[in-house]
């Protein structure tokens, strides 16, 4: 089985890349009908960490009929040390703004804490152990599987005001077209429930390209399809 030796950080290149996105399963229980859609995400590495920018737009229509257009705008910036986070998050139905959440992280030595700035001024202590993105994704990429085939690690997303998840990671590599499947689901903190509140497959190349994603919401999934892909000149940084 094949693994990355060096660290991830090296190994993972800048890049633009846009996803076709399709329903590729619906319950009984769930309002959606029918779904489309792109999505364009770029994972940029700047002098001090890693930016990350997702673009989604989706056409939607319920089994009433009813059509209507979801878009969701999520940004981040993450020290190369791990330790600061800066997120942004928008979502907006048929161009009404429905969600916005916007602010700052920080991990100490003995605690953390998330500074929410919009849609009001909050204060929340978290665990110094608690993980963002980046981090949990290189920690991922390192780790070898073998002997123990999940990791759960508590992660901060900044994707909405809850989004501090419990996430359990299975990783499985495909040396022979040096793929590596990343699968990931997230239990809420807020329940006790045996069950994700959602799930996300990643098939990915070594340098941190995504070939294909499924976003399993549990009652609906959909898959992203690479479409086109550009990498990135990285800064020269001294």
């Amino acid at each position: 089985m094949f693994f990355i030796k060096a660290s991830a950080e090296n190994f993972i290149r800048s890049h633009e890349a846009v996803y076709s996105l399709e329903l590729m399963y619906v319950s009984n229980k769930s309002q959606v009908h029918s779904l489309n859609g792109i999505m364009k995400i770029s994972l940029k590495k700047v002098c001090d960490g890693w930016v990350f920018n997702q673009h989604t737009e989706l056409d939607v229509k319920d089994r009433m009929g009813n059509q209507n257009k979801s878009e969701f705008r999520y940004s981040t910036w993450e020290s190369s040390d791990y330790k600061k986070f800066r997120f942004l998050s928008i979502s907006t139905l048929d161009g009404e703004e429905t969600s916005h959440v916007e602010g700052y992280a920080f991990i100490e030595e003995d605690y953390g804490r998330i500074i929410f700035e919009y849609p009001e001024y909050s204060s929340l202590l978290i665990s110094s152990e608690t993980l963002f993105p980046m981090n949990h994704f290189f920690l991922t990429m390192k780790k070898d599987y073998v002997n123990n085939p999940l990791s759960n690690e508590l992660v901060f997303s900044g994707e909405d005001e809850n989004s501090i998840n419990l996430v359990s990671t299975f990783k499985k590599s495909f040396p022979n077209n040096n793929i590596i499947m990343v699968r990931s689901a997230y239990f809420s903190l807020s329940d006790f429930s045996e069950k994700p509140d959602s799930e996300v497959e990643l098939m990915l190349f070594q340098d941190g390209l995504v070939n294909s994603v499924i976003f399993n919401y549990i009652n609906y999934k959909l898959k992203g399809n690479l479409l086109e892909y550009e990498y990135l000149i990285e800064p020269n940084c001294k």
